[in-house]
Parts: C-alpha cells; sequence; structure tokens
C-alpha cells in the first residue's frame, strides 16, 4: 500500500502534465523554447532589466568592432551581470537564438561565427572586446552595443522592444536603442504577401533618428468570437516571451515528476525552484497582466503554489510533493480555461495599461 499514493500521483501529475502540454502549445508556428535552466536565465534578465539604474556602461567604438564596460556597485547584480554574459557567450556559441522575434538579435545569430569576443571579469563586473572578420559583422556587433547600451538607460521599457537590423535598408539601432515595428507574429522571417499583419507593417514609417516607437501592427489572427475566456492583452513580443516561459514551466515539471520516479528529492528541489516565487517573477508577472485585472493575482498563486513542492522536497516526502505538483498543474489549466492571449499594438496597449505614449 506504501507504493500506491506515488504511483497514483505520478499518473495523475502526467494526465496533468499531458493537458498542460496541450494548453501552453498555442503557438504551433514556433520550436519548443523551454529547456533545462532557462527559467534561470530568464531570471537573469529580468533582474538586469529591472536594476537598470544600477547599472553603469561604457561603450568605445573601434574600428573592427567594440569595447565596452559594464558594472555595478551592486555585489549581486555585478555577479549576475558576469553570470548573463557567460550564458549569452554559450548560448550564441550554441548557434541557439535569442529574442528571436528581435531582428538585431537575429541578425546577430546569424553572423556570429564572424565575431570575436574577449570577455574579461572586472571588480563589479565585465569587460568587453568584440571584434569583427568582416564588414558586415563589424557593423552588426556595433549595433548590438547600441542596443543593450538602450537596455541599461531605459530597462524594462525596452524589454518588449524590436530593433533594426544593422545590415541592409535598415538603419542601425540609435545609441539609446531605437525601436522598430513588431514582427509579424505568424509570418516573421518569411512575410506573406496575403498577410494583412505583413501589410499594415510595411505599411507603417519607420522609427524617426531619435529612436521614437512606432505602433505595432494589428494581430495577426483576431481572437476567436468562440471562445468566452477573458482577453490578456499582450505585445506580440510579450506573448512569444511568455510562451517561452510556460514551455520552460512544463518542462521543470516534466523533469520534477522524472526525479520523484527516483526519489532524487535534490532534483526535484532544483526544478521546482525555477517555477517558485521570486521577486523578479513578481515583476514579470505584474508586467504581464497589466492590461488584464485579475491574471496577476492568478500567475503569482500558480508560483507560490509551485513553492510548495520544493518545502515538501525538502521534507523528503514524495506524496506530499506529489499533491503539491497536482496542485501546481491544476492552476496551470485554470488560469488557461480563464485567460486568452490577445495580441495588441502598442496604441492599445498604452491605453489599456495607462503608459503615456
Amino acid at each position: 500500500m506504501k507504493t500506491s499514493l506515488p504511483l497514483t500521483g505520478l499518473l495523475t501529475a502526467s494526465f496533468c502534465l499531458s493537458m498542460a502540454l496541450a494548453l501552453a502549445a498555442q503557438d504551433p508556428g514556433h520550436g519548443p523554447g523551454g529547456r533545462g535552466g532557462m527559467g534561470g536565465f530568464q531570471e537573469a534578465i529580468h533582474q538586469l532589466f529591472a536594476s537598470h539604474t544600477k547599472i553603469k556602461r561604457t561603450v568605445e567604438m573601434t574600428e573592427t568592432g567594440y569595447k565596452s564596460r559594464t558594472i555595478s556597485d551592486d555585489p549581486e547584480i555585478a555577479k549576475t551581470l558576469q553570470k548573463h554574459v557567460k550564458e549569452m557567450r554559450e548560448r550564441l556559441g550554441a548557434g541557439m537564438m535569442i529574442r528571436r522575434w528581435d531582428p538585431a538579435f537575429a541578425e546577430l545569430v546569424e553572423h556570429y561565427k564572424d565575431l570575436e569576443h574577449d570577455f574579461k571579469e572586472v571588480p563589479g563586473g565585465v569587460e568587453m572586446i568584440a571584434k569583427g572578420k568582416t564588414p558586415e559583422a563589424i557593423k552588426v556587433a556595433q549595433n548590438h552595443a547600441r542596443i543593450v547600451s538602450g537596455f541599461v538607460e531605459k530597462g524594462s521599457k525596452q524589454m518588449h522592444a524590436s530593433h533594426p537590423r544593422a545590415l541592409g535598408d535598415e538603419k542601425p539601432a540609435t545609441p539609446t536603442g531605437g525601436i522598430t515595428k513588431t514582427a509579424c507574429p505568424a509570418c516573421q522571417e518569411a512575410p506573406k504577401a496575403d498577410c494583412a499583419n505583413c501589410k499594415a507593417a510595411a505599411a507603417t514609417p519607420e522609427p524617426t533618428a531619435k529612436g521614437k516607437a512606432v505602433e505595432s501592427p494589428a494581430p495577426h489572427h483576431p481572437p476567436s468570437t468562440g471562445d468566452a475566456r477573458k482577453p490578456l492583452p499582450l505585445l506580440a513580443p510579450m506573448a512569444e516571451h511568455q510562451r517561452a516561459n510556460m514551455r520552460d514551466h512544463l518542462a521543470a515539471i516534466q523533469e520534477i515528476v522524472t526525479a520523484l520516479s527516483a526519489n532524487d528529492f535534490n532534483g526535484v528541489a532544483q526544478s521546482a525552484a525555477r517555477i517558485g516565487s521570486s521577486e523578479q517573477m513578481g515583476r514579470m508577472c505584474s508586467h504581464m497582466g497589466a492590461g488584464a485585472p485579475g491574471f496577476t493575482e492568478t500567475a503569482l498563486h500558480f508560483h507560490r503554489t509551485a513553492d510548495t513542492i520544493g518545502i515538501a522536497a525538502k521534507q523528503r516526502d514524495a506524496g506530499a510533493a506529489l499533491k503539491a505538483v497536482a496542485a501546481t498543474l491544476q492552476t496551470c489549466v485554470g488560469c488557461h480555461a480563464t485567460y486568452r492571449q490577445e495580441i495588441v499594438d502598442e496604441k492599445k496597449w498604452n491605453e489599456l495599461t495607462k503608459v503615456a505614449p
């Protein structure tokens, strides 16, 4: 009888996981974004955006690229900076996409093999010397340096902005991280002639020299009139970011179930921490739910429920951990049954969140 509870719990968790996977897979046009450790990587990014006023950055453009120094007087922020730069180098070196909806970052991945980076940890942060092996790579590197400086200057306001490519007809980013049109969430890399969203994007004026934001195009797919769920208004990049987070949450749940089947309580606790509550996660939930009353509280409830998985793991109580997994997945099912993503343009987002244009 002692084994009946874990077995039943595992079956229940597997069934709920399948349901949650189906609910989260709302974007068949994009590949899986969840990977082990992705939650920590994204949390570091959110922390840096939120703490941008504590970061100091200087950039010197050179004939072959740029030299930069990014530091903070806050020891925790400094450590996060160093960790983030290492993780970015690993991901880009492996050919992994970073902010794939952002044209400038897609271009960076395309030319990364033609870039050399000399990274050095310094007191308070990092120093970087980037050199391009080709004239095109030099432009791409310098464009990236300007965009990162914009991140440091403007913080979370730049988190979901997209930026123009350095090459081609588009102008390179301004020193403050100029914003261009949001990519079509459906067509992205291959615009279609029959896509109303692509036509709207083509008709939208280019950003000014000062990097003034332009409105995102209208939704590519209008919400179904037969869907009675509450709309969760999001800019297209925010929606993609949210889907990637949900896929990573599912990956964490799968890791938890696998670890429980092997009585690996340390593994359970480690994966549970990825989806647990934190100050950074709270800020992200508030930002995502800014246009939908009640969503932020629902999202925070998910993360706080996930905390109970880690508590049970520390107590080495498999039964309690499985019940916590089931309760956590139930919050997933409840949230997806209540809300649906609705892509909106910049003007609508500002109206709903009462942000000045």
